[in-house]
C-alpha cells in the first residue's frame, strides 16, 4: 500500500516593502519590459524618500530612505509584486502580498521535492534581497 503524504510551508519576508532594493526593481521593470514613461516615473517616486515621525507638536528629524516603497499608497503593493513576479515553484504555490504558500503531496518517502523548493526560494532571496521572516 502506497501512502502519500503532504508537505507544506508558509514564508513570510521579513520588513519585505522595506528592503525592496531599488536596483534590483529597476532590472524587474526592464526585464518586463515596462515602459520607459513608467520605469522613470516609478524610479522617481521611490528615490531619495524622505521620512519624519510627527507625535502631538514633536517631530523626529528627517530621514534619507534609500530602498523601500512606501506602504498605504497604491504604488507600494504593486511594486511588491513586480519585485516577486519571477518567485515560481515547481509545485503548487500561492502568493499574496508578502507571503508565499508552497506545497506538494508525494508517495515517495525520499521525494526531495520540498527540499528543493526551499532551496530555489533562498536563492531567490539572496538575487533579490529579500529575507524570510521569523
Amino acid at each position: 500500500m502506497t501512502v502519500a503524504r503532504f508537505c507544506e510551508f508558509f514564508v513570510d519576508f521579513k520588513k519585505a516593502f522595506e528592503r525592496i532594493d531599488h536596483n534590483v526593481l529597476l532590472s524587474k521593470f526592464n526585464e518586463n519590459k515596462a515602459p520607459l514613461s513608467l520605469t522613470v516615473w516609478m524610479m522617481n517616486f521611490l528615490h531619495k524618500r524622505k521620512q519624519f515621525v510627527k507625535v502631538g507638536n514633536s517631530m523626529s528629524d528627517v530621514s534619507l530612505i534609500e530602498a523601500g516603497a512606501p506602504q498605504g499608497t497604491k504604488a507600494g503593493p504593486n511594486v511588491f509584486k513586480l519585485l516577486i513576479n519571477d518567485l515560481v515553484f515547481k509545485s503548487e504555490f500561492v502568493k499574496y502580498v508578502d507571503d508565499v504558500s508552497v506545497a506538494t503531496v508525494s508517495s515517495q518517502p525520499d521525494d526531495d521535492v520540498m527540499h528543493n523548493e526551499i532551496e530555489n526560494l533562498i536563492q531567490w532571496c539572496k538575487t533579490n534581497g529579500m529575507e524570510i521572516g521569523d
